[in-house]
């Protein structure tokens, strides 16, 4: 059964998701689809560097807010897939809010958003809504009217969505 975590309803574009090995290893994968619940459940352990491209948000007449490209890196991940219809690989992946793909992060996490750069020990992920959760953070981060990168430690760290975040047992500085 997937995790599953409220988060605040909005109107997210679909993200394509590609797994690739972190460094020169082959990503080591193991996959289990359930045919009865239509959820698909891997395993990636070894290293692996996770990319979502065409990450936008809808701003209803306004258009779409195009944010680019989300890099994640992790030892090792547990992956939930709702509704996914091609059992036994994770190639060609599309996250959508009929098709959430959420993630359990563990080992030398390194999260790329933009100049967002969030560095932790273990982590959740839900790629179709950005909302995330975060433990033993490290984040350097530009912060709106502020000419520089702040950096955040924090005990646990939620991501509410791409520019919303909650911090417990937190400290902050402008020194590098």
């Amino acid at each position: 059964m997937a995790l599953q975590v409220p988060v605040p309803a909005r109107n997210f574009g679909a993200k394509s998701i590609e797994f690739l090995p972190r460094g020169n290893r082959e990503l080591n994968l193991s996959f289990a689809p359930d045919p009865t619940t239509g959820e698909s459940v891997a395993m990636v352990r070894g290293g692996f560097r996770l990319v979502v491209h065409d990450v936008e948000v809808s701003q209803g007449a306004a258009g779409n807010v195009g944010y680019g490209t989300v890099t994640l890196e992790a030892d090792n991940a547990v992956v939930w897939i709702r509704n996914h219809g091609t059992p036994g690989n994770l190639g060609g992946l599309v996250s959508t809010t009929d098709r959430p793909i959420e993630m359990y992060l563990d080992g030398n996490i390194v999260f790329y958003q933009g100049q967002r750069v969030i560095y932790a020990d273990r982590m959740y992920y839900n790629v179709s809504s950005e909302y995330g959760m975060v433990l033993a953070a490290e984040v350097i981060t530009p912060v709106p009217q502020y000419q520089g990168l702040l950096r955040l430690k924090a005990d646990v760290l939620q991501q509410r969505d791409r520019q919303n975040f909650m911090a417990y047992g937190a400290a902050f500085t402008s020194s590098r």
